[in-house]
């Protein structure tokens, strides 16, 4: 290789300048003067033979941080090309393009593979190529997009250098399968729809077979979605046993009992007033020696034989039923 007509700057770098000749191959600098070569990181040569000017050395002809001669060697380089981008129906295959690269001075074979994040399938990629020294080798291969509407994946191809296993090009596709119909123009498609019939539904969130805007109550768990929305519960989240407020009783029965769901102070059987409360309140009734306990649950007009059957009137020494 005859690098005598250089001067000083000729050859620059960000990073690293490699000058390489086979085996058995020379390198001629002779009378070349000054830092020809300039990088910020690396000046490489590699050489079975450099001829210098006596008294000169390759350091004193490169700029870099590191400045090494080796035996020559033949240095092999490769590359892929192909569409970074790939967007088309569910199920469909797509032809595409992959050029294969040999940036290297000597006739190489690659080893190819091609990885899919979500299994999407390649078609007619070779196991392996061979391209001439400078040259490339077209690929027609094809890629056939997940069954799934508004999928996402991403496409690697390699090539591996089978005369130097370190040198590996790679090729990134990302592919994108386009959203379904949208049978009633609701802004969803079909298969993320629950209803793809009706533009006024699009979920049904229990599963119970009515859409969720005329749902009074999606999570089917008995608390009408306006009380939970009102009382700060998820419409969604089945919580009618919890007890929010930790007074002893749950969502649902301060529900049925009017009262507020997040205030321990207020709860079933607290109603101060009784004619203000509403619906019966369960618990235990707790009177002095002598009290009075009125109770109509079977809403038969007070007649007390139906109720003595019902409730426990443990702890009462005496009863005078109806007095």
């Amino acid at each position: 290789m005859d690098l005598t007509g250089l001067t000083e700057g000729a050859v620059t770098a960000n990073k690293t300048i490699t000058v390489a000749v086979g085996k058995g191959g020379t390198i001629d600098l002779r009378g070349v003067k000054g830092k020809v070569f300039q990088a910020a990181e690396k000046v490489e040569f590699f050489a079975d033979s450099i001829l210098l000017d006596d008294g000169v050395t390759v350091q004193n002809l490169a700029q870099a941080a590191a400045v090494t001669a080796a035996p020559g060697k033949i240095l092999y380089r490769a590359a892929l090309s192909t569409q970074q981008q790939l967007v088309g129906k569910a199920g469909e295959t797509l032809p595409i393009q992959l050029s294969v690269f040999n940036n290297g001075p000597a006739t190489d074979t690659y080893t190819l593979k091609a990885e899919s994040s979500d299994g999407w399938q390649i078609a007619n990629l070779p196991g392996a190529v061979t391209a001439d020294g400078l040259g490339s080798v077209q690929l027609p291969i094809s890629i056939t997009l997940s069954s799934a509407a508004g999928d996402n994946g991403v496409i690697t191809l390699t090539a591996t250098s089978q005369n130097d296993p370190q040198i590996i090009a790679t090729a990134v596709i990302r592919v994108t399968t386009e959203d379904g119909p949208d049978s009633d123009g609701d802004g969803l498609p079909d298969e993320k729809d629950d209803f793809p019939n009706d533009p006024a539904e699009w979920f049904d969130s229990d599963d119970d077979g009515i859409g969720g805007n005329a749902d009074k109550d999606n999570d089917n768990d008995s608390l009408p979605d306006a009380w939970e929305t009102a009382n700060g519960l998820n419409p969604l989240v089945s919580d009618a046993s919890i007890d929010s407020d930790g007074d002893g009783y749950t969502n649902l029965e301060e529900y049925g009992a009017e009262t507020d769901p997040n205030d321990p102070a207020s709860y079933p059987d607290s109603c101060s007033d009784p004619g203000t409360c509403t619906g019966f309140r369960a618990g235990v009734f707790k009177v002095g020696k002598t009290g009075i306990v009125k109770a109509d649950y079977l809403f038969d007009g007070g007649a007390w034989e139906g109720e003595l059957g019902i409730f426990s009137l443990a702890g009462t020494e005496s009863l005078e039923p109806n007095s």
